[in-house]
């Protein structure tokens, strides 16, 4: 009878240090970085921010434009401003139901996106054969300087909206 409940015990020490095993293989397979819902809160969190800071630009961009208050008038126009503004209402409207975390790290990949949107956009504009811009601030061919420092003020601008997203997480 003895036997039988040190046989048992053996056991059952046994079965709990396969168990702890096998927990410590899972939670070293969960801290892995490269698992793909690892990267779903920083791309969120970048293309939040980034989204937010091009639709106020396109906004301040056609608000200053003289074809503004013809777009007012007509119904059809008016439905071609609100696009861009659309995918940020939608995450602006879906945010406060998920509230996803925003740590600082993320804004290191909240700026390479952006710079990523820029790299794109340059290349865009040095194959056009007259070098149209795509946005007036960023004109690198005719006004670099002012081009630079609209690039460092959207850097500050991106910072500023990752900080209000990070203290409202």
């Amino acid at each position: 009878m003895r036997s039988n409940d040190s046989g048992s015990q053996v056991l059952i020490v046994e079965d709990v240090e396969r168990e702890k095993d096998s927990d410590d293989d899972n939670e070293e397979h969960l801290e892995q970085p490269w698992h793909f819902w690892k990267w779903l809160i920083p791309v969120y969190s970048a293309i939040l921010c980034c989204s937010i800071l091009l639709t106020l630009s396109f906004w301040v961009t056609v608000i200053q434009s003289s074809e503004f208050l013809i777009y007012i008038g007509d119904d059809n126009k008016v439905v071609w401003d609100l696009l861009p503004t659309l995918p940020t209402a939608c995450m602006l409207i879906e945010f406060p139901f998920n509230m996803i975390p925003m740590d600082w790290p993320m804004l290191i990949f909240v700026e390479i996106l952006f710079s990523f949107y820029l790299f794109v956009n340059f290349i865009i504009v040095s194959f056009e054969k007259d070098h149209t811009t795509i946005y007036e601030a960023w004109d690198w061919y005719h006004e670099p300087l002012t081009a630079f420092w609209v690039t460092l003020l959207s850097y500050v601008l991106l910072a500023g909206i990752f900080a209000v997203f990070w203290a409202i997480s």
